[in-house]
């Protein structure tokens, strides 16, 4: 049993870990030369903060990395840039991060966000079905969960059972 859960617990941490190295990855477009100076120091702004949040991920810091990009989505919905691109990489992350930590209710609406901004900002794309691969891997860990929790309650009533049963006659 502990062994069963050791094992969803690594699997998580490596898919989301992949999912997240992925996401950091991705080059950042260049600001286009019309856009203004607030937008592109914002874009600025927004990868510095990126990868100390990063940063953070790689050390292991994941409640730290969580509040990193709770603060990124303060700012960004302070400028009130909360339905760009910066926020449905911010949302995505933060789902990630959230679903290492175990809480997966939690993660799911963050994911659905960050889902929700990719088909806005990038219709039928690669980061839009990237999002859907997110959501499907969290209801399948979701799945295992409920499933290993179904395990165990068998277990336990078969273990009941085989106590409660008469002895077997010998012929």
């Amino acid at each position: 049993m502990k062994k069963t859960l050791a094992i969803l617990v690594v699997l998580m941490f490596a898919a989301a870990g992949l999912a997240l190295a992925d996401s950091q990855t991705k080059a950042q477009p260049a600001p286009a030369k019309t856009v203004e100076k607030k937008k592109s120091d914002l874009d600025q702004h927004w990868v510095e903060e990126n990868q100390k949040l990063v940063a953070l991920f790689n050390d292991g810091k994941i409640q730290e990395a969580i509040d990193k990009a709770n603060e990124m989505l303060k700012y960004l919905n302070e400028q009130k840039l909360g339905e760009g691109e910066e926020a449905a990489r911010t949302y995505r992350t933060l789902g990630l991060l959230t679903k290492v930590r175990g809480q997966l209710s939690s993660a799911q609406p963050l994911l659905e966000k960050a889902l929700s901004l990719r088909q806005k900002i990038a219709g039928d794309s690669g980061d839009t079905a990237q999002a859907f691969l997110d959501l499907a891997d969290l209801h399948t860990l979701i799945s295992h969960a409920y499933w290993f929790k179904a395990q165990v309650i068998g277990d336990k009533i078969a273990t009941q059972q085989q106590k409660e049963a008469p002895p077997a006659k010998k012929k």
